[in-house]
C-alpha cells in the first residue's frame, strides 16, 4: 500500500524555493519518477527509504508530519451552492411557489429546503431583500417606502409606452358611448384602470356616464361634446 504524501504542500515548497525537479532530486538523492509520484499522485512507494523522505522534508523546508499528513477536507459549500440555486430558481419563475413543490422540483427534503431558505435569507439581508414562505416562497423586499417609487415607475411607464390596442378600443367605446352598462369583462376593467392612471378618463356616477373623457383629453382632441374646452390651469 502506498504511503500518503502531501503533493500540494511539496509543490508549493518547490515553487517557493525556486527548485527545478532535477535540482530537488539532486539535493535529496531521489529519482525523478519518485518525485513525480509525490507531486501528482500524493503518494510514494512503501519501499522508499525513510532517510529519503526525511531529506525531502528537510530540503522542502517543511516538517515530516506536515508532509505525511493528509490535510483536512475543505468545509462543505453544498448549502451555499444550494442557496444560490434557490435564488436563481425563484428569480427565474417570478411567482410564489409552495415549499413542498420547490423541494420536490429541486430534489430536496423539507428539512434541507428550510435550511437553504434560512441561509439565503441571511445572505440577502444586507441587500434589503428577504425570502418569505407565507403564503408561498418568494424573494421580496424588506421594509417599506417603495410604494412611491413603484407608483412613479408605473406612471412613467404609462407615459413612455404607446397606448395598448385594448385600451384604445376601450377608449373609443367610451367616446362613442358604446361601452355598455352591464358588468364589464376583466380585460376591459384593466384597460379602464390604465386609462384612468394616464389621466385619459375620469369616473362619474353610475349609468351611461360612469366613465367620461377627462378635460385634458377633451382639450387635446378638441372634442365638441358639452364640456369646458379651455385647458385646465396648471397646478401651482
Amino acid at each position: 500500500m502506498a504511503i500518503y504524501v502531501n503533493g500540494q504542500l511539496l509543490r508549493e515548497a518547490l515553487l517557493r524555493n525556486a527548485y527545478t525537479d532535477r535540482e530537488f532530486c539532486r539535493i535529496t538523492g531521489m529519482g525523478q519518477s519518485v518525485l513525480r509520484m509525490m507531486l501528482f499522485e500524493n503518494a510514494v512507494s512503501p519501499g522508499i527509504a525513510i532517510s529519503d523522505i526525511v531529506n525531502c522534508a528537510r530540503a522542502a523546508g517543511v516538517s515530516l508530519d506536515d508532509l505525511l499528513t493528509e490535510p483536512l477536507p475543505e468545509p462543505s459549500t453544498e448549502l451555499e451552492d444550494d442557496a444560490v440555486l434557490l435564488a436563481r430558481t425563484l428569480t427565474a419563475i417570478r411567482k410564489r411557489q409552495p415549499t413542498r413543490r420547490l423541494a420536490a422540483a429541486l430534489g430536496w427534503d423539507l428539512t434541507h429546503t428550510h435550511a437553504v431558505i434560512q441561509d439565503l435569507r441571511a445572505r440577502l439581508e444586507p441587500l434589503g431583500l428577504d425570502v418569505t414562505i407565507e403564503p408561498d416562497v418568494a424573494i421580496t423586499a424588506r421594509g417599506s417606502g417603495l410604494a412611491k417609487i413603484t407608483t412613479e415607475l408605473n406612471r412613467r411607464r404609462d407615459n413612455d409606452d404607446s397606448l395598448h390596442h385594448g385600451a384604445a378600443r376601450t377608449l373609443y367605446k367610451i367616446m362613442t358611448g358604446n361601452l355598455g352598462t352591464r358588468e364589464l369583462p376583466n380585460d376591459t376593467q384593466v384597460q379602464i384602470g390604465a386609462l384612468a392612471n394616464r389621466g385619459a378618463i375620469i369616473f362619474g356616477e353610475s349609468g351611461p356616464d360612469r366613465f367620461t373623457l377627462s378635460p385634458d383629453l377633451r382639450f387635446a382632441l378638441l372634442d365638441t361634446a358639452p364640456s369646458p374646452t379651455q385647458r385646465p390651469p396648471r397646478p401651482r
